[in-house]
C-alpha cells in the first residue's frame, strides 16, 4: 500500500529552520505520511543548560519530555490489498488476451455508506524506505524512472472516465424531462460514418438501433448520448458532473490529491467565456473531451449512485469520517432519476447484451457498474475502466479498477473486477450471497 503509507524524506535546511529533529528523523511527504505529518510526528524532547566551567557540571535550566505521535490507524483491508496489488502485477506484466499489457493501473473499493477505502492498490508502486532516501542510488533511480512509481494513480492520475461518465449525463438529461422510455435510433454513428460513432460500429460496421436510456448505459450506445447532449446541451452535463464531484478534490486523508478538469471554459480574454463548440458537447456526454478524473472521482460519483444520493468523503485513517451530503439537485431519499440509472447499470452485467456481462457478471452475486474505453490520444492505446458497485441490489461496495493504455475496459478492467468481487465473497464480506451459493450447489 505504498501509495497510501507515502514516504518520509530528509528535511532541507530552509523547511527544517531551526528544528533540527528534523533533519534526523525527516518530513511526511506523500500519502498519510504527508497528510498526517503534524499529528504522527510528535515532539521531541528538550533541555536547556547552564554550559559549566571546566571540569564542572552543566547546571539543568529547563527542558520538556518528549511527546509520541498518534497512531494512525487504517481503514484498508490487508488481505484485500494484497489480492488487489497481484492482480495488478498480473496485468500489468502479462496484458489480456485481447489487451496489450498496460504499463500502469489502480484499484480502488470504497465503501458506499460511510467513504472507508478498503483497497488503494497501484502498479506500478515504490519501495518507501528507497523513496525515504532521495540522493541515494535506489533513490535516484526511483526517481529517474520512466513508469513513475513515486506517482499515485489512486488520487493523483487524472484520465478521461469515458463511459464510466454516462450516468451523469443520464441523471442530467432525467432533471430536464427527458423520457427514459423514449426510443433513439443509433445506427452506429450520429450524422456521419466517420465521426461521432459507437465503439461496435468501428469494429462490426453496426449501430445499437432502438434503444432507450436503459438499454443504451447497458450497452453503452455513444450515439444515444450525442443525441441527448443536441437535446440538452452541455451545461446541464457539466452542472450534474460538479455535483457529483468532478473537477474538484474528494476530501480523501492522502497528500496531494488532483482535482481533475470537468469542463475547460477557460479563455485569454479576461472576463468572457468562450463559446462551446457542438464537438466538446458531444464529447463530455461520454466522458471523453476536457473532461479528466482521478479513480477517486469516479468512486464517489458511483457510491452516490449506489446509496440513494450521498456524496461521501473518502477517507483511509479509521476515525476521520465525515458526514456524507446529498447531491446538489436529488432530493432524498432516492428519486427516480437514480432508480433508472441503476437499472440500466444493473444491465451493464446482468444482460447477455451488455458490456460487462462476459468478463464481470457472477452467478453468486448481482453486480452492477460501467464499463469504460476512454480515446487517450496517444498511439499506445485506450484506458480501460470498470466502476461499478456491489451487491447491486443493496450496495455495500464500489470496485473501480482502471488501466493505462490496455484497451477495452470490459475485456481488460472488468476480470479484476470480478476477481475482486469473488475474493470479497471469499472472505465472508456477503454472507447472505454466500449462503445462497452454498445451497444451490451440486452435492
Amino acid at each position: 500500500a505504498a501509495a497510501v503509507l507515502g514516504y518520509v524524506q530528509p528535511a532541507d535546511d530552509s523547511a527544517a529552520g531551526d528544528a533540527s529533529p528534523l533533519q534526523t528523523s525527516g518530513i511526511g511527504r506523500a500519502g498519510v505520511e504527508g497528510f498526517y505529518e503534524d499529528q504522527l510526528r510528535g515532539r521531541p524532547g528538550e533541555v536547556r543548560e547552564q554550559v559549566a566551567a571546566p571540569g564542572g557540571a552543566p547546571r539543568v535550566l529547563s527542558g520538556r519530555p518528549p511527546r509520541a505521535g498518534w497512531d494512525v490507524v487504517l481503514t484498508l483491508d490487508l488481505r484485500l490489498q494484497r489480492f488487489a496489488e497481484q492482480l495488478l502485477d498480473g496485468v500489468c506484466a502479462a496484458g489480456t488476451e485481447s489487451s496489450p499489457a498496460p504499463a500502469s493501473g489502480a484499484v480502488f473499493v470504497l465503501d458506499v455508506a460511510s467513504g472507508a477505502v478498503l483497497v488503494a492498490a497501484t502498479e506500478p508502486r515504490c519501495d518507501p524506505n528507497a523513496a525515504a532516501r532521495p540522493a541515494s542510488p535506489e533513490g535516484l533511480e526511483l526517481a529517474a524512472r520512466p513508469d513513475a512509481p513515486l506517482f499515485s494513480r489512486i488520487h493523483q492520475m487524472c484520465l478521461p472516465p469515458g463511459s464510466c461518465f454516462k450516468p451523469v449525463t443520464a441523471v442530467a438529461a432525467l432533471h430536464v424531462g427527458v423520457d427514459p422510455a423514449e426510443p433513439y435510433s443509433c445506427r452506429g454513428y450520429l450524422h456521419e460514418p466517420d465521426k461521432f460513432r459507437c465503439l461496435i460500429y468501428r469494429h462490426a460496421g453496426v449501430g445499437h438501433g432502438s434503444v432507450i436510456m436503459t438499454d443504451a448505459l447497458a450497452r453503452s450506445c455513444n450515439v444515444y448520448f450525442f443525441q441527448l447532449a443536441e437535446r440538452i446541451g452541455w451545461e446541464p452535463i457539466a452542472r450534474w458532473g460538479a455535483a457529483f464531484g468532478f473537477g474538484q478534490r474528494s476530501g480523501i486523508d492522502l497528500a496531494g490529491e488532483e482535482p481533475g478538469v470537468l469542463f475547460d471554459l477557460d479563455t485569454p480574454t479576461p472576463g468572457r467565456r468562450r463559446s462551446v463548440s457542438p464537438g466538446e458537447s458531444l464529447s463530455l456526454a461520454i466522458g471523453q473531451g476536457t473532461l479528466s478524473a482521478t479513480p477517486v472521482q469516479v468512486a464517489v460519483m458511483m457510491a452516490a449512485i449506489a446509496n440513494g444520493g450521498l456524496r461521501v468523503v473518502p477517507h483511509v485513517r479509521r476515525d476521520a469520517a465525515q458526514p456524507p451530503r446529498f447531491v446538489d439537485g436529488l432530493v432524498p431519499p432516492a428519486n427516480r432519476s437514480l432508480a433508472v440509472v441503476r437499472t440500466g447499470l444493473e444491465q451493464v452485467v446482468a444482460d447477455p447484451h451488455g458490456t460487462g456481462h462476459e468478463h464481470v457478471f457472477l452467478p453468486e452475486i448481482e453486480i452492477a457498474g460501467k464499463t469504460g474505453t476512454a480515446q487517450s490520444g496517444s498511439s499506445r492505446g485506450d484506458h480501460a475502466w470498470f466502476a461499478g458497485y456491489v451487491p447491486a441490489k443493496n450496495p455495500r461496495f464500489t470496485i473501480v479498477v482502471v488501466l493505462e493504455h490496455a484497451g477495452s475496459g470490459g475485456h481488460a478492467a472488468g476480470p479484476l473486477a470480478r476477481e475482486l468481487v469473488r475474493h470479497l465473497l471469499e472472505l465472508g464480506y456477503f454472507p447472505a450471497a454466500q449462503a445462497r451459493a452454498e445451497s444451490s450447489a451440486p452435492r
